[in-house]
């Protein structure tokens, strides 16, 4: 969500002051372009969720997320070395 959030809300914000202060207040309607944006945004923020989740699920089942090898193996080796 560090990456994705921001990324959301910068398009959130960006598709809302066009809708309302650009197309709504100057032509009674909002463009596609704002609702283009807006759209946007909830997908960009339910794909960081859809990461967030996978990379708590992979935490739970022990593994390291970056290599995804499980911890316990890692544990073993050092104490071997």
């Amino acid at each position: 969500m560090r990456v994705f959030g921001p990324i959301a809300g910068i398009l959130f914000t960006a598709g809302f002051v066009k809708g309302t202060l650009s197309d709504y207040v100057l032509s009674g309607q909002v463009g596609n372009l704002a609702v283009t944006l807006l759209l946007s945004a909830v997908q960009v923020l339910m794909l960081g969720l859809l990461g967030g989740c996978r990379v708590l699920r992979q935490n739970k089942k022990g593994r390291e997320p970056s290599t995804s090898t499980p911890q316990a193996n890692l544990r073993s080796k050092k104490k071997a070395a």
